[in-house]
Order: C-alpha cells, then structure tokens, then sequence
C-alpha cells in the first residue's frame, strides 16, 4: 500500500438522554457499569470475510459468539447503516437517508438519561461524511445539545490519486485515536468506524492498481489483514487490561454493509440498495450488500458459540440497549438472546429471524 501522508485527527463535540432503563439480568457487571465498543470494517463483503476471517474467527471461537447472519435490510450504505447500527432504529425500505438520522443515537440516549459529559462517549472515523452525518441526529429531543464527541483521522492520499484526495484513515490511524481517547477518558460508548477497507475496495483501488484485479484484491487482503490486526492485538488487549475497562467491556465487531455482487450494476466496487441506479424509485435490495455478519465478546456473552438466527443492524443496537441497561423508545430490533449467557436474556423475547427474504 502507499505510505500515507502526514495525519491529521480532526475532533469535534459531543451527547446525552432520560428515560426508562431496560431490565438487563444477572450481567457479571452491574449493567450501568458496563460499557460497549463497537467496531465496523467498513464496506466488506461476506464473500470475502469469510475467505480471510481464520483469524477472527478463531478468535471469537475462545472468546464470545459469532453471527454469521446478519443482513442491513434498507439501503447498504454508510452513513443511515451506521445511524441504525448505533441505535436510530430502520425508518423501512427507501426512507433510510444520508445526513443526520431522525432519532437520536446510542451517545445522545446515553448522555440525556445518565447526564455523561461529551467525552464518555465518541465515534472515531476516518470519514469525514460519516462524521458529520452521525455527530447527532436531528430529534427535537437530542440533537446537537447531546452529540458526541467526533474524531475524524485522515492523512494525504494515495500518490496514484495525486494531490486531490484525503485517505481515509489509514485505519491505524483512526485505531490510534481510539485507544488515545479511551486511555484519557472514562468513555461509556464508543463507535470505531475502521474505513480504510472501503476507501481502497471503490474505483480508487482499480485506478490505483491500474486496472489490475489481482493487484486490486491483493490490497483489498492485505488492508482486511491490517484492520483485523489492530482489532485483536491492539484494541482487544488494551480493554483487557485497562483498569477502566477490563472485565466490563462489550466488544461488538461487524461491517455496516457489503457491496454489489460480481456482474451487478458497477459490481465488486460499488455498493447500495433500496434505490434504483437513478435515484428516484425504489428497487430490490442487493444481496451482496445485504448479507453482512457480527461477532460479540465481552461479560454475558456466550462463548465459543455461533449463532442460528438470522438478525439486522437494529438487533445488533438492541443487544448493546439491554445488556447496558438503558432505555430506547425509538428502536425497532429485538435484543439477540441467542448471543447471551443462560439466565441473562430470560422474560427476552425468542431470538426471531426478520427479513429472512433478503437472502433470498
């Protein structure tokens, strides 16, 4: 990969809510005390996930739950993908829009109902349009008055693409300014959108590569590699052995979105679904964007387990919702039962499998 150029970490503000808290079981945690990290590798396919996840996987084999079914219901892309992941709930097929989301996010529920400062809670991204999306949502209620605090890592980008583009992390970069925030401050919820993977996997990684595909996937490899490195040997570590955080982080890794199949529309370097190619009408949802995955790790959550159900991006906000023990009235996802230790999820509804008709 080309070197990056010089960094530059851009930080903005932050979020917080009041309302009824969730029941959330015997946790081995007292559930206010729990936090959650959620970690995306942006724009992945499951298709190629799987090819390159030995690692994760053996991983999430001596340490929590695996759901290798889970699919983004209505629209596969960033922003409105990360807005439902991060608690907004799914507006439905085709009202799923970029910008700010309509209901509020986990860090502006967290920060009204606990009354968190700004910095116990942060999104870390190096997307400069995901940031400015998903700094608050527009909620009367929420809002700006409890938006979180956004830090946005980018650096010069690739020589290929000359002097006109910012890269998009790199994701060590972003990694960095995670653990940099978590280590100086007492951080309740933290989103880390590692980038990079979608930045490369567009057109710029065929511009980069020069047409080339065995090149292009190559790079696509080597930047899954990288991310999943920084996940396991720096980010997991560092919640294990901090005294903030060990033995009281949920650790949530997943992607916000696939991309197109190979012969769809642009293939393997676009993505989207929800909207026709121009725009005004809605269209059937595409698999290959569809179809993403999630692993859990952390107190309560089962171990060395895979999951049956099929889930979406809003059970996945749900879970984090109950076993925090705060209180949504926006959310549209059922907590995922299947994923927790025996007695946790008990009274729970049944782990349900919703929008089966996407993998169709």
């Amino acid at each position: 990969m080309p070197a990056p150029g010089l960094p530059a970490i851009v930080l903005a503000a932050v979020t917080v809510s009041l309302l009824a808290a969730c029941p959330a079981g015997a946790l081995p945690v007292p559930a206010e005390s729990l936090r959650t990290v959620v970690v995306t590798i942006d724009g992945i396919r499951k298709s190629e996930f799987v090819t390159w996840n030995e690692r994760l996987l053996s991983w999430i084999d001596s340490t929590g739950v695996y759901l290798p079914l889970v699919v983004n219901a209505t629209r596969g892309i960033t922003e409105p993908n990360h807005a439902i992941l991060w608690g907004s709930g799914d507006p439905g097929q085709c009202l799923n829009m970029e910008g700010h989301p309509a209901e509020p996010m986990h860090f502006e529920l967290l920060r009204r109902q606990r009354g968190l400062p700004i910095t116990a809670t942060a999104v870390v991204t190096g997307k400069q349009h995901l940031a400015d999306a998903t700094i608050h949502s527009c909620h009367p209620d929420y809002g700006r008055p409890y938006r979180t605090t956004m830090i946005c890592a980018t650096s010069g980008g690739p020589a290929c693409l000359g002097d006109q583009t910012l890269m998009q992390g790199p994701d060590s970069l972003v990694m960095q300014a995670a653990l940099a925030h978590l280590a100086a401050h007492d951080v309740a919820w933290m989103g880390i959108n590692l980038s990079e993977y979608d930045f490369i996997c567009h057109d710029i990684g065929l511009v980069c590569c020069q047409g080339d595909t065995a090149c292009y996937w190559r790079r696509a490899e080597d930047v899954y590699r990288e991310a999943e490195r920084l996940v396991l040997d720096e980010l997991w570590p560092f919640l294990g052995t901090h005294p903030r955080y060990a033995g009281r982080t949920l650790l949530i890794v997943t992607t916000d979105h696939g991309r197109h199949d190979d012969g769809v529309l642009d293939g393997f370097t676009g993505h989207g679904h929800g909207w026709l190619p121009d725009s005004t009408g809605c269209a059937p949802t595409c698999p290959g964007c569809a179809e993403i995955w999630a692993m859990f790790a952390g107190p309560g959550i089962h171990i060395g387990y895979e999951a049956a159900g099929t889930y979406t991006l809003e059970d996945i906000a749900s879970t984090t919702e109950f076993m925090m023990s705060f209180g949504n009235p926006f959310q549209t996802g059922v907590p995922i039962a299947e994923a927790m230790e025996e007695g946790i999820a008990s009274g729970m509804p049944a782990a349900r499998r919703r929008h089966a008709m996407y993998l169709e």
